[in-house]
């Protein structure tokens, strides 16, 4: 009877570590395993690895129903329960009435089951990153588009504007062309005007100093005219042939021990500047009495100047070569040039 079954069933300590030995070792066989569980129990030391010949690898099959609901009622501490579904199972199981589907394995749905759940959450979890990941690079390509059809907008702005500009200096310069002939007129009718300008203030100069002249001899005859009124007769004027100068004879410098003040240099600065030859200026002279300079360049010609204001009063041209020298002549009316040419030329202004 199985009621009066005495055997005692012990409850069998399942080590966790055992399934990953198990794993960890595929070449590890049956008798391998049995030989670990001895070695636990009795605390010998197993063979060698090395010295026992090659096995076959084992695979993990899976648990047949027995012991799946054994090892829950054994995990759960109902002893009493086991051992009621033990004698019924194996008398169940002798009498033929378990087929083998109710005997075949426990299958593996529950574990698919959590493993799919795991994997479903998993992906839930991605699929939230990718949406936000997703949002953020929408706003990004909102705000892209946004600088992209702002910066088109000043493109085309800025086109126009360079557009009106290159007509508005196309206009000006068309302007400027036809406005550099009338100051080249302009500017000749200034310079032809300062020439007369300058002639009739020479002329006006030499007239003054005629009538000073005259009114000095008008003055002279009328002191030495006889107080009668008989008038004299002219003198026959007797002119000496005119003597060769002398030089002046050896005298010392009253000068030489003067001592001069130096003048301050600090106080020097330049006054103007302005542009006269197209080269190189070889000479320059100062006007005895008026404002003005002449200068002598390179060019082969002469050009005088009012100062300060630096306007061309008149120009000559009339040597081949280089002028190498101008100075005025001590009533300021003639000016003398020497060239590389061999020549001097007396310009006259009167």
């Amino acid at each position: 009877d199985d009621e009066e079954d005495d055997y005692e069933y012990k409850e069998v300590e399942v080590d966790e570590d055992l399934d990953e030995e198990l794993a960890d070792e595929q070449d590890e066989d049956l008798e391998q395993a049995l030989m670990t569980l001895r070695t636990k129990e009795t605390g010998t030391a197993a063979v060698p690895k090395e010295e026992m010949p090659p096995r076959p690898a084992i695979t993990r099959r899976p648990e047949v129903l027995d012991d799946f609901i054994r090892n829950v009622l054994l995990k759960l501490g109902m002893a009493d329960t086991l051992d009621m579904f033990q004698r019924e199972w194996y008398r169940l199981s002798g009498e033929g009435k378990l087929s083998d589907v109710d005997m075949g394995t426990v299958p593996d749905i529950y574990v698919r089951n959590q493993q799919l759940g795991d994997q479903l959450k998993n992906m839930q979890a991605e699929i939230e990153k990718m949406q936000e990941v997703s949002t953020a690079a929408k706003s990004t390509w909102d705000k892209f588009r946004k600088e992209r059809d702002f910066h088109k907008m000043h493109h085309k702005r800025v086109v126009q504007e360079k557009n009106k500009l290159i007509v508005d200096l196309k206009r000006l310069k068309t302007h400027y062309e036809n406005y550099e002939p009338m100051l080249k007129m302009m500017r000749a009718k200034y310079e032809t005007a300062m020439k007369e300008k300058m002639l009739m203030k020479l002329e006006r100069d030499r007239l003054a100093t005629k009538v000073g002249a005259l009114e000095a001899q008008v003055k002279q005859l009328e002191a030495v005219r006889p107080l009668d009124g008989i008038i004299e007769p002219p003198k026959v004027s007797t002119k000496k042939p005119p003597r060769c100068a002398k030089l002046p004879e050896d005298r010392e410098n009253p000068y030489i021990n003067m001592q001069m003040e130096s003048p301050s240099v600090e106080r020097w600065g330049l006054s103007k500047t302005f542009q006269t030859h197209t080269m190189s200026v070889s000479a320059v002279a100062m006007h005895p009495s008026k404002p003005i300079i002449a200068t002598a360049s390179d060019d082969c010609c002469w050009k005088m100047w009012n100062l300060p204001g630096g306007e061309l009063i008149m120009s000559g041209e009339g040597h081949s070569d280089w002028l190498s020298c101008a100075d005025f002549s001590p009533q300021g009316t003639s000016l003398a040039t020497g060239s590389a040419d061999c020549t001097v030329k007396i310009w006259d202004f009167t």
